[in-house]
């Protein structure tokens, strides 16, 4: 929210308007007392900028989502408000976007969260606010300073707030449009004055690696929350995300040594997993919470959220002390996504579940599905004795009445102790406090299905279809799932039978939606990922040629050869409506870290060494932005790990044909994480490889752990293949 917060103090500048007010647990009526004519919204597009340049207005973008409960506050508050509309009809152009169709326009615009309301200038750029300009150091009289500048907007906006914005926006507009003009030519030239051309970028070498890695985990460490898990901003911010590649970054340094890793990736799992952001009945995870403590759900569940949660619990199910709970909660977050997010006649997967339902008294609140009253508790428990219900209140974190109509009376459920501390705390056997549980949560869930579940939006997004496939792929891995990895072997063969353009490259949505013609880098990256983990789980090389074509699109579509970097959408010929590629920002740091681990891991499955040097050059562009955005650039410090560390390699030794490689290739995936890679290696045809893995002969059908050209004996089916298979990976940690 650090944006949003920064164009609070921009309004202060601007004129008189309110602070926003407090609407964390909002209620909209379902029929509001004063039905006000509605904003005629335009879609984005060169109509709606060919228009705001004809009318000398700048345009007003609001970015919503299906599943976006203030966004809906907003709509059925401030934009029904009468002088809202006559202000909105009278100095601005509205365009409403959908920031899930089209997520390169909300990674431009979004100003910290949803809904966004921001300003832009007819030519699509963000309308901008000089708030200072900072002499520098040593520079001469006159000479130029440097200008702070904020974004005209903010996220949710009561109507006064909204009036105030827009009277104050409008004047300002009217009376700067010279100097508007100025401030973006001088933007401009700074812009340019800071590029490196790629020439001057040199790839990171192990050492170099190495110490850039220890700067973004030191990052992650002084943001890490001791006390309640997870990571947070202090002291300003109270919202606390899950942040799953911090987590697995964390993960990561613990595995590698790391001792204050070790520890954190306990405490955040274990935070994580008991909190109230955590489904305890039917499994999944909510986006985020409102508070440090995890207890303020924001209750929608999404599938790109999920399917990166799901694939670090995959990776969790290794940790010595919370691996248990990372495993039931992976396997209920796996069940959720296939029972809720199917798609009818599809393998792929929804976008996600909405917070929102509708109530007897026909109002809409946020959360009342997930959340109970200590009433309905009781009710929906009726059927157990008190001793039980005691059990389940104390562990469901329900045991203190409130006062009834209060905000504290409705609340989500949370693990407030565990089994062992309930037995020991109200004096009962463990057996009797597991039967209590186990039926306690049985009967919660039959009575929360009596009530109307929230709705699920079936449009199926490339990006997000392509993550769960990962993540199916870990899970069965990590679960011994075969279900997961079938699931997921679907979604990236429909992906790529419905959504890949030979040459062209991949659609964001069956439709497109809107999506620039080149389509969106996160997608390419995503499948690019999606089809190296469909190689490594099945050994079938149509996987890995496949990856080899996502690879050739990226580098021919996406390369911006003057910076070495990819940008974000394919460059297009500029016009109207068509965005400037991202060339910096969190965003296109972590999409470029992304692709780099992509390529690493396709160039060691290939032999090829043009995906490990574009893979170089992409990372030493992170790592001219990575100061700016500390522990954000988690994924950049996974990709550093994998150049100063090399991964361990579990090659599966063993022709195409042979019926015990399917089992072998299962095996050789248990220990896996972000440091390891499954090679599925041919004895006819690949025997220089395995030389070159450190192993000059192997015995077919075997599995051969190897690090540094040095490999453990060879594994042969029999037995516990998977405990044999993590037996070997642990004699080389470090």
């Amino acid at each position: 929210m650090r944006t949003a917060l920064a164009v609070m103090a921009l309004w202060a500048l601007l004129g008189p308007g309110a602070r926003p007010d407090s609407v964390a647990r909002a209620e909209v009526p379902s029929r509001p007392a004063k039905v006000a004519p509605e904003i005629r919204w335009r879609a984005w597009g060169p109509d709606a900028l060919r228009e705001s340049r004809k009318a000398r207005r700048p345009l007003l973008l609001f970015i919503t989502t299906p599943w976006c409960h203030l966004c809906r506050v907003m709509e059925a508050t401030t934009f029904a408000d009468a002088g809202v509309r006559a202000l909105v009809d009278a100095t601005v152009i509205p365009v409403r976007l959908d920031g899930e169709r089209r997520p390169d326009l909300n990674e431009r615009y979004n100003l910290g969260g949803w809904p966004t309301t921001i300003y832009l200038i007819e030519n699509g750029e963000p309308l901008l606010y000089p708030r200072e300009e900072e002499t520098q150091p040593g520079a001469p009289p006159g000479a130029p300073g440097k200008i702070l500048i904020a974004k005209v907007g903010s996220t949710f906006l009561a109507t006064g707030d909204l009036k105030a914005l827009l009277l104050a926006t409008a004047k300002y507009f009217r009376e700067n449009r010279q100097g508007l003009e100025k401030l973006y030519a001088r933007i401009e030239t700074v812009r340019e004055g800071e590029e490196r051309p790629a020439g001057d970028l040199v790839a990171p070498d192990a050492a170099a690696a190495k110490a850039q890695a220890k700067k973004i985990a030191d990052a992650l460490y002084a943001d890490f929350d001791p006390e309640r898990g997870g990571f947070a901003d202090a002291p300003l911010f109270s919202e606390k995300f899950p942040f799953p590649e911090g987590l697995e970054f964390a993960m990561a340094r613990g595995a590698a040594g790391d001792a204050r890793f070790g520890v954190a990736a306990e405490a955040i799992v274990r935070a994580l997993l008991r909190g109230a952001l955590h489904d305890r009945l039917r499994g999944g995870f909510h986006r985020y919470s409102a508070s440090r403590d995890w207890m303020e759900p924001h209750f929608e569940k999404l599938l790109g959220v999920n399917a990166a949660l799901l694939h670090a619990l995959a990776q969790a199910t290794a940790l010595p002390e919370a691996g248990e709970e990372a495993r039931v909660a992976a396997g209920e977050t796996l069940d959720w996504m296939r029972a809720t997010l199917a798609i009818p006649g599809s393998p792929l997967l929804a976008s996600g579940q909405d917070a929102q339902t509708t109530r007897s008294e026909g109002r809409f609140v946020e959360g009342a599905y997930y959340t109970w009253t200590r009433a309905e508790l009781d009710r929906a428990l009726s059927a157990m004795p008190e001793g039980d219900r005691r059990i389940v209140r104390a562990a469901f974190g329900l045991s203190e009445p409130v006062e009834p109509g209060t905000q504290a009376d409705r609340r989500p459920l949370f693990l407030a102790q565990d089994e062992a501390d309930l037995a020991a705390r109200l004096a009962v056997p463990p057996a009797r406090v597991r039967a209590a549980l186990a039926r306690g949560r049985a009967l919660l869930v039959r009575a929360r299905a009596e009530g109307r579940a929230p709705e699920v939006f079936r449009t199926a997004y490339t990006d997000a279809n392509a993550q769960a496939a990962s993540a199916l792929f870990a899970a069965g891995a990590a679960l011994g799932r075969a279900d997961a990895d079938a699931m997921a072997l679907a979604i990236t063969e429909r992906l790529w039978k419905k959504r890949w353009v030979k040459d062209r490259g991949l659609r964001h949505e069956a439709g497109q939606g809107g999506v620039p013609a080149g389509g969106l880098l996160r997608d390419h990256v995503a499948m690019l990922t999606a089809l190296l983990d469909a190689y490594e789980a099945t050994g079938e090389r149509a996987h890995l040629s496949r990856a080899a074509s996502v690879a050739a699109v990226m580098e021919k579509r996406f390369l911006d050869a003057r910076r070495g970097i990819y940008l974000d959408v394919a460059p297009a010929r500029p016009g109207p409506g068509v965005p400037r590629p991202l060339t910096r920002g969190r965003a296109i740091v972590d999409e470029n870290a992304a692709a780099a681990l992509a390529l690493l891991r396709l160039a060691d499955h290939t032999g090829r060494l043009e995906p490990r040097a574009r893979a170089g050059t992409l990372l030493a562009w992170c790592d001219t932005q990575a100061a700016s955005y500390g522990r954000f650039a988690a994924r950049l410090g996974l990709a550093l790990e994998r150049i100063h560390r090399p991964p361990l390699t579990l090659a599966v030794w063993a022709r195409p044909g042979d019926p015990a490689r399917t089992r072998l290739l299962t095996a050789a995936r248990a220990p896996l994480n972000r440091a390891t890679i499954v090679r599925p290696l041919d004895p006819a045809k690949e025997a220089a490889t395995l030389s070159k893995l450190g192993a000059q002969t192997a015995p077919e059908t075997s599995i051969l752990v190897c690090r540094d050209h040095r490999c453990a004996a060879p594994i042969r089916p029999g037995g516990d293949l998977r405990a044999a298979v993590r037996r070997a990976a642990a004699s080389f940690a470090p």
